[in-house]
Order: C-alpha cells, then sequence, then structure tokens
C-alpha cells in the first residue's frame, strides 16, 4: 500500500501498534514531503485523509456554538492504523495553525475548530497507545467526566 499525494506516492511504513513514537515520525515525514512537494496548504492535504472543516449542528449536545468550526475525520480514516495516524497529525497541525505555504484563512479559522471523532475510534486509539479513557482524554484537553458523559456515537476533543 502506498499514500498518494497528487499523483506522486511515497512508501507507506508498516508500523506496530505499540510503536506509536514511529508513526507519528513517520507521519510528519509524510506530511512535510507532501506540503513542500505539492505546494498545498495543510487544508488542501488535510482532504485527501477525509479531513474536513464544517459548521457545528448539535450545540445542545456537545455544548459549542453553532457558529464554530467543526473538524471531522473520517471513521474510515481512523480505521487504517496508517491513515490515522496522519490524520491525526493533519488535524494537530491544522489545530495549531500550522501551515507549509502561502496563510490560509481556512486554517486561521481552523485554529479555534474542535476536533469530532467517533467515541469507539477514541477508545480503540486508547488501547492502541496504552493509555486509559481518562489519560487520553488529559492528553486532547478534555475533562474525563466529560468523555464519560458523552453518547457513543461521537466524542468532542478541544484543541
Amino acid at each position: 500500500m502506498a499514500l498518494a499525494f497528487s499523483g506522486r506516492e511515497y512508501p507507506s511504513v508498516t508500523v506496530k501498534e505499540r510503536h506509536k513514537v514511529s508513526a507519528l515520525q513517520t507521519a510528519d515525514t509524510l506530511i512535510a514531503k507532501a506540503g513542500i512537494d505539492t505546494g498545498q496548504d495543510v487544508l488542501s492535504l488535510a482532504a485527501q485523509f477525509d479531513i474536513s472543516i464544517v459548521r457545528s449542528f448539535a450545540p445542545d449536545q456537545a455544548g459549542y456554538a453553532p457558529s464554530q468550526d467543526v473538524l471531522v475525520i473520517s471513521p474510515d480514516v481512523l480505521g487504517n492504523d496508517m491513515r490515522r495516524e496522519v490524520a491525526a497529525r493533519i488535524a494537530e497541525k491544522i489545530l495549531a495553525g500550522a501551515r507549509w505555504n502561502a496563510p490560509s484563512e481556512p486554517v486561521i479559522a481552523a485554529m479555534k475548530a474542535r476536533l469530532l471523532v467517533p467515541r469507539e475510534a477514541f477508545e480503540r486509539a486508547c488501547n492502541i497507545m496504552g493509555g486509559d479513557l481518562d489519560e487520553l482524554a488529559e492528553m486532547f484537553g478534555v475533562h474525563p467526566q466529560d468523555v464519560q458523559a458523552l453518547t457513543s456515537d461521537q466524542i468532542v476533543l478541544n484543541p
């Protein structure tokens, strides 16, 4: 399997689930190569991993205002180890306002976005990363009690 970026392919790297650091380094390398080689800003790259910015749609469920943007990662991407790691790193870069090329208004707007992933994928990530739900929640800036209170189909991660 290879990851394709605008017609160019970079070999994927098989990473054991326990080697999170290696996976993240690989993801960073792929992201940097794609950004430099194709001249895309980070949101264009994100689109290739089914990450998109959408308007929030359920303020009563998650407590965010309808006018805020939400960063959404496709469950299909989260189901694939390497693509999940790359997508997560891209999401981190977007939320941090990082970009490799000219400033992009959507990237700036995304700095205040929230990351939406299915709760099942979040819990699966806990197992892969060797931590528990509370520890991972704190890593993403979410209070553990808030995590437990969420429904089974989604969880909101605050930047």
